[in-house]
């Protein structure tokens, strides 16, 4: 019982002596709003004119990033609309634009992750791997191991790109450091397609 006393008269003591820190803090503060009155209102009118701009222009540059990655991603949906194989010799049809030579389309049934080979402008070999999925599904790790093995174990390369019309999972992106394979994702690739972005080789 004496404990649980002191224990609320402590409490009861710091109380008493924030109320009175409170006092001495606000005197002062409600003595000068009330002797500078306009001073105080044009104060906090500037401060609400400031946060609602600030709020304004926040929701504009959401809105308008919003806007951009809708007129990027609009150069991919011409890819959902393919098939595999037509996705396959679209990719090779931009590595020839892009100025790849002996430029083949080899995807298919133990192709072992080269769907398009090519030589670069510069003389590199290139092997590009294509997955057309689904804007929301991404490309997961499972799927990077399994590329990454059949690139190094039978192909010959200088340099693996994986091209998706969707994105990659942070497992599959540290796969693919881990074992040097560039990735292309839809909005890299609706800049690629577009000619605002550089070729993955790039």
């Amino acid at each position: 019982m004496a404990r649980r006393r002191r224990h609320r008269s402590d409490r009861a003591g710091l109380v008493l002596m924030a109320a009175i820190a409170g006092v001495i803090i606000l005197a002062p503060l409600a003595r000068f709003v009330r002797d500078n009155t306009t001073t105080v209102a044009a104060i906090v009118i500037s401060v609400i004119i400031a946060v609602l701009l600030a709020l304004v222009l926040r929701a504009r540059h959401r809105r308008r990033r919003a806007e951009h990655e809708q007129d990027r991603l609009r150069a991919v949906l011409a890819f959902h609309d393919m098939n595999d194989k037509q996705f396959e010799h679209a990719l090779a049809a931009l590595c020839r634009a892009g100025g790849c030579r002996e430029v083949q389309v080899c995807g298919g049934a133990g192709d072992r992750g080269a769907d398009v080979t090519a030589v670069t402008p510069d003389g590199r070999r290139l092997i590009v791997q294509a997955k057309r999925y689904n804007i929301r599904r991404p490309v997961g790790d499972r799927e990077m191991q399994q590329l990454a093995g059949g690139l190094l174990t039978w192909h010959q390369f200088d340099l693996a790109v994986l091209v998706a019309t969707s994105t990659f999972t942070k497992a599959a992106r540290e796969t693919a450091a881990r074992n040097g394979i560039r990735l292309v994702d839809n909005k890299t690739l609706a800049a690629w397609n577009s000619g605002t972005g550089p070729a993955p080789w790039n």
